[in-house]
Order: C-alpha cells, then sequence, then structure tokens
C-alpha cells in the first residue's frame, strides 16, 4: 500500500484531515464525492480539486519516500546495540525539515483547493467534515484506539 499523499484534504477528508490511506484514487473517494455533491459541488469544481490532487500526490511522492527512508533508518539506530544519540537527533532534524516542508505544501494545496469552492460550500463542508471527526472521537471513547502516538516508531 502507498502512503497517503499529504495534501489531499477536500477529496481525503476535508481541508486538514485525510481519509484514504491509499492515494489517489482509492478507497474513501465515493464517500467523499458524496460529501461533495451535498455540498453542492459541481462536477467543474471536483475535477478541478482531482486535478490539485493528483498534481499534489506527484510532487510529495518523492519527499513521501525520503521520510520512509528517513523512517527505517531511524529504526536501524534504535535497534542498534549502542545508540548513536547525536545520528538519532541528527536525524530527526532532517524529519522535521521534510515534515515542515510537506506541511508547507499540503497548506498550500488546501488554499488551492479551498479557492474553488463558494464560502458557503467551503461551509457545509466543514459542517460534515466536523460531523464525521466527532463520530470518529466518539468510536475511540469507546473501545477503538488511535494508532501512533508518543513513544511510537511511526
Amino acid at each position: 500500500a502507498q502512503t497517503p499523499p499529504p495534501d489531499a484534504p477536500m477529496l481525503r477528508g476535508g481541508m486538514g484531515g485525510k481519509m484514504g490511506h491509499c492515494g489517489p484514487g482509492k478507497h474513501g473517494e465515493r464517500g467523499m464525492e458524496r460529501m461533495l455533491s451535498n455540498a453542492g459541488v459541481s462536477p467543474e469544481q471536483s475535477e478541478k480539486m482531482r486535478a490539485l490532487q493528483k498534481q499534489s500526490w506527484e510532487k510529495a511522492r518523492p519527499e513521501m519516500e525520503q521520510m520512509r527512508g528517513l523512517m527505517q533508518q531511524r529504526m536501524k539506530l534504535l535497534a542498534a546495540p549502542q545508540i548513536d544519540r547525536g545520528a538519532l537527533e541528527a536525524l530527526r532534524d532532517k524529519q522535521m525539515a521534510l515534515a515542515n516542508q510537506l506541511s508547507r505544501d499540503r497548506t498550500q494545496t488546501q488554499y488551492e483547493m479551498a479557492q474553488i469552492l463558494t464560502p458557503e460550500q467551503r461551509a457545509k463542508l466543514y459542517a460534515m467534515m466536523e460531523h464525521r471527526m466527532e463520530r470518529m472521537e466518539h468510536g475511540h471513547r469507546h473501545g477503538m484506539k488511535p494508532m501512533g502516538g508518543p513513544g511510537m516508531m511511526q
């Protein structure tokens, strides 16, 4: 499975989240398309957003591969008999710089996608995404645990 694009906001869970886990064109898209339709997004707007998503995914792919490589290096450092704290911190600095660039790119894409929509459409989508997030949080409080977190080898 491929890593989700970091900047597929509207078609993958909204202006700040992500629903899909396999990149463009995989599962989760039908639900987002339904949300876009319910918000009154036209097929033309949806197509523009899909094109931005694809462009962003293609641009981010090398950086995501680089991040994956850095994570593998971190695991190797942590699995060594003697852990080199300096090397671990240098690696963390590289990961943070790369994450910052990915975040910057994601924010730009989110802005561009949001500009395709009217203020009313953005408000409707935001309300739907809030509702979806509340449902997901409700599930976490009732036995479902989020993945990752502090101390996890992510």
